[in-house]
């Protein structure tokens, strides 16, 4: 799957969430010293449930992805967290996708 495609199944999937429940959505950010966050809200969905091996790999201080899945206090629900080196952003979708 290419990059606009794994970009429009985030889309669609974000708006199909969005239509059953009112907090959480999806979150992207970059910090100063070019990390990746990634959080999606998950509660009352169809992957809620469903269990999630936390990731963690280091390949260099630039290669890097670590995931899991917690509850929130900003957006109070269940959250899909996932952050990444600079060239990252594309696995840490692929990952979300892959679980979802």
């Amino acid at each position: 799957m290419g990059v606009t495609k794994k970009i429009s199944w985030i889309q669609a999937w974000h708006h199909v969430q969005r239509k059953e429940k009112q907090n959480g959505g999806v979150f992207l950010e970059t910090t100063d010293s070019l990390i990746w966050k990634v959080k999606i809200s998950i509660e009352n969905t169809e992957v809620e449930n469903q269990p999630f091996n936390s990731i963690k790999l280091s390949r260099n201080k630039n290669n890097w992805v670590q995931c899991f899945v917690s509850y929130d206090e900003e957006v109070s629900c269940l959250c899909f967290f996932d952050a990444g080196g600079p060239e990252n952003l594309e696995e840490i979708i692929d990952i979300f996708i892959t679980w979802g």
